[in-house]
């Protein structure tokens, strides 16, 4: 799927099946992604201010230069993904799997 620059704000997206999307510069503001499956997606330059990723799987992953401002990482599985220049002020990653990931 190819939702770049989409404004998906405020959507509820839970177990959504996104995997190798693109989201790309959208605006994902306060959306609720909780369990959602987005291994291998592009969130470059996405606002994904007060987004929840609850028990996402976001493995391979790239957030790159991507606006995660108090994003909820609870629980997610974002191993190997790429968060280099993400503004990343009060995120919350409790229990998130990391491994590999790129800060």
């Amino acid at each position: 799927a190819r939702l770049d620059g989409a404004d998906l704000t405020e959507a509820t997206l839970h177990d959504t099946y996104l995997r190798g999307a693109s989201l790309d510069g959208t605006s994902l503001v306060r959306a609720d992604l909780s369990r959602a499956e987005l291994t291998g997606a592009s969130l470059q330059r996405a606002n994904l201010t007060d987004c929840s990723f609850k028990a996402a799987s976001l493995d391979g992953a790239s957030f790159q230069a991507s606006n995660m401002q108090r994003v909820k990482l609870h629980a997610a599985s974002a191993r190997g993904a790429d968060f280099s220049y993400a503004a990343l002020q009060g995120a919350h990653f409790h229990d998130a799997k990391l491994e590999g990931a790129n800060f």
